[in-house]
């Protein structure tokens, strides 16, 4: 369980991985290595989490080109394995250092564990929708979030998740009910499903991750739908096949201004996406056949 939610938070979208998660290839080394280990008699090595968030944190990219009082935004992570390795190489030598390490004293060693600990919360969009609690709205940061979804709904799911917190950590606090904790852990996976009955997936989209379904669903007629979780919030729109020439007519009433660059097409398996009132004429990949009329 450890190993699993580790690997979750590692990989969620937020750090910008570009390598895919193998995790049913490391639930079966571990299994391996859990194995061998019990046989010999050596303690079980699984993911840290603590640990794992400070090594993403400490790889992280970010760009050198910014305005004065602007923060600098984050790019990505640098994925590679020597830091892994080295972390390994010396988590193992570290058995020789018996006797050097048992002259510092435990305040220090705790001291760092809680600056790990303090320094992995910084980012996480559970404190960052925690301390909206104690902000202003008109000073509040301008987190993509906040665009798409009403500030009372981001309070509700974030008070939601407080509370299972809170109460995972007092289960895990008294010894009598400590055994419970892989059972409660597992429960918190129930109450996400249930919350999908309070919250619209493109609400849930922004706050949290879209739970997949529990059975593919085939589009009907050919048509496919792209998938509706772009980060920039635009809407998944129909896939159109053409061999003939297509007239697309975009009705606007008064109040709505729409321009040509607004229009998202996809053509036999070739896309443009303009960000609405971002692109330009010139960019746009549209075919001799489609003709788009705006009234």
């Amino acid at each position: 369980m450890d190993q699993q939610i580790t690997a979750v938070i590692v990989n969620r979208k937020e750090h910008k991985l570009k390598k895919g998660s193998g995790y049913h290839l490391d639930i079966l080394v571990l299994a391996v290595l859990i194995t061998v280990m019990s046989i010999l008699g050596l303690p079980w090595y699984v993911a840290a989490t603590v640990s794992a968030l400070a090594h993403i944190m400490s790889l992280k990219v970010e760009s050198d080109c910014t305005a004065p009082g602007e923060k600098p935004e984050f790019l990505g992570v640098r994925e590679q394995r020597v830091t892994s390795l080295l972390v390994g190489l010396l988590s193992g030598l570290s058995v020789l250092l018996t006797g050097v390490l048992k002259f510092i004293p435990l305040p220090v060693l705790y001291g760092v564990f809680l600056f790990m600990g303090v320094r992995s919360l910084e980012g996480m969009q559970l404190v960052d929708r925690f301390m909206l609690y104690m902000i202003s709205p008109k000073y509040q940061p301008d987190y993509p979030y906040l665009r798409h979804v009403p500030l009372l709904r981001v309070h509700i799911y974030t008070l939601i998740q407080i509370l299972c917190l809170a109460g995972l950590w007092i289960i895990k606090t008294f010894k009598e009910t400590s055994i419970g904790f892989p059972i409660m852990v597992l429960a918190t996976c129930f109450i996400r499903k249930l919350l999908d009955c309070i919250f619209t997936q493109f609400e849930l989209s922004w706050l949290d991750h879209i739970l997949p379904p529990i059975t593919s669903k085939k589009t009907k007629g050919g048509t496919s739908f792209l998938p509706n979780d772009h980060p920039n919030g635009t809407v998944a729109v129909p896939e159109i096949n053409i061999d003939h020439p297509v007239e697309m007519t975009v009705h606007s009433d008064s109040s709505t201004s729409i321009d040509s660059n607004d229009v998202i097409v996809r053509i036999n398996g070739c896309h443009n996406f303009n960000s609405f009132g971002a692109g330009s004429a010139s960019n746009a990949k549209v075919p001799s056949p489609v003709k788009i009329v705006i009234n």
